[in-house]
C-alpha cells in the first residue's frame, strides 16, 4: 500500500487498458516501490454534466466491498480529473 496523497508524477504508465469518452483505465507503476496499480481516470466535465457523481462514488464503494480489491485513494489532478487507484 502506498501513502496517501502521492503525486501523479510518482507513477509511470505501463499500458492503457481501456479508453472511452468518459474514462481511461491504465496500468501504472509507482516509481519508488516498483508496484503496479490500475488507475481509472474520469473526465470530470462529462461526469459533472451527466450527473454521474453518484455512480462514481457507488463504483468506489463496490470496489471496497469486493474481496482482494482495495481502493487506495481518490483525488483530483490537473492532468486526469478524478482518479481511483487499486492494486
Amino acid at each position: 500500500m502506498i501513502a496517501r496523497d502521492v503525486p501523479l508524477e510518482e507513477f509511470a504508465t505501463v499500458k492503457y487498458l481501456k479508453q472511452s469518452e468518459d474514462t481511461i483505465v491504465s496500468v501504472v507503476k509507482h516509481l519508488k516501490s516498483d508496484k503496479e496499480y490500475v488507475i481509472k481516470a474520469y473526465n470530470k466535465e462529462i461526469v459533472m454534466k451527466g450527473n454521474m457523481i453518484d455512480s462514481v462514488i457507488a463504483e468506489r464503494d463496490i470496489l471496497r466491498l469486493i474481496s482482494g480489491i482495495q481502493v487506495e485513494q481518490m483525488f483530483e489532478a490537473k492532468s486526469a480529473p478524478v482518479l481511483t487507484t487499486f492494486p
